[in-house]
């Protein structure tokens, strides 16, 4: 009987232990969530973390409930590693990377689950698809087929195109282009790719690039940039250069830059990627991922084509 009673006592006691844990861990602190974004400079990335910061005040969370460190890597993959890694080791309750490179990435998502930390991936994919604890994103290879199809319808399917490539080796790039060859295939389209360049997601590489080749008389009558930065750099150099003849010019994101020349008719169209849905969601999932709650391991935020005749409801 005695043996019963201490037994009894023993689990008692081990439950009010547990119980005294976890009311010191939730009383220790706000939820800390790491946000790693391999560049804040464009205006896609920027709307992402502007909708992470108004999922909080929308829903009331306080910086007592949960606090967010936002770190821009300024485009160097190197220094995204670092930053994500300084998370780990401060011991975030749960990280958000934006990454730049699918494959140097890719170790501090690992990383990061195996500190028992969940990794977020938002927008852009690293090679770790199976170690990651969840995707929020939407799926690039469609926007890539999305924009070449209607590029192609048109343009009649056939003419010399330049092709306008983000970061190398980052994976809403290598998608968009393969989405673009894909329907090329499929359609028995007669494009020939003229000429392609890596503009970075840069407005100003993408217009510097197009410039110059209007200047050198290249011949081509198509533009797919692979992101919207680049979509309107392109945009100002072929309006800057006073050409006549016509050149169809599509991109991805739907920034309001994009979506006003689309409504305008000087650019032909652009995908609508929903930042504000990614963002949003980010965050939901991340607080839900920082207090053990059950999560999906893909949340996919679908994309829209934006043609003239709806440009205007998606101007903010």
């Amino acid at each position: 009987m005695a043996k019963k009673v201490l037994i009894v006592l023993a689990v008692v006691l081990i439950g009010f232990v547990a119980c005294r844990e976890k009311s010191s861990s939730s009383e220790s602190g706000p939820i800390k969530v790491g946000v790693s974004f391999y560049a804040l400079s464009g205006e896609f990335n920027t709307g992402l973390r502007n909708a992470m910061e108004k999922y909080l005040q929308d829903n009331n969370i306080g910086s007592d409930q949960v606090s967010i460190n936002i770190l821009d890597a300024q485009g160097d993959a190197n220094k995204q590693n670092s930053q994500v890694e300084t998370l780990i080791s401060d011991k975030y309750d749960v990280i958000v990377m934006c990454s730049g490179d699918a494959e140097a990435q890719a170790q501090v998502t690992i990383a990061s689950v195996n500190a028992g930390i969940p990794m977020i991936e938002l927008c852009t994919s690293t090679n770790a698809v199976d170690q990651r604890t969840a995707y929020v994103g939407s799926s690039d290879i469609t926007s890539g087929r999305m924009l070449m199809q209607q590029l192609g319808e048109m343009s009649g399917g056939k003419g010399k195109m330049v092709a306008l490539h983000g970061p190398t080796g980052i994976s809403a790039a290598v998608y968009r282009e393969k989405g673009m060859y894909e329907i090329i295939e499929e359609n028995g389209w007669d494009y020939q790719i003229v000429a392609e360049k890596v503009c970075n997601w840069s407005r100003e590489q993408a217009m510097s690039t197009i410039e110059n080749y209007l200047n050198s008389g290249l011949d081509f009558d198509i533009i797919f940039a692979e992101n919207d930065e680049m979509a309107v750099g392109a945009l100002a150099a072929i309006e800057n250069s006073g050409t006549k003849r016509k050149i169809y010019l599509g991109g991805i994101d739907a920034i309001p830059d994009a979506v006003q020349a689309v409504l305008e008719g000087r650019m032909d169209c652009t995908v609508f990627q929903d930042a504000s849905g990614q963002g949003r969601t980010a965050m939901e999932v991340a607080i839900k991922a920082a207090k053990g709650e059950p999560i999906e391991k893909m949340y996919d935020i679908p994309f829209q084509m934006v043609l003239q005749d709806n440009a205007r409801k998606f101007l903010p």
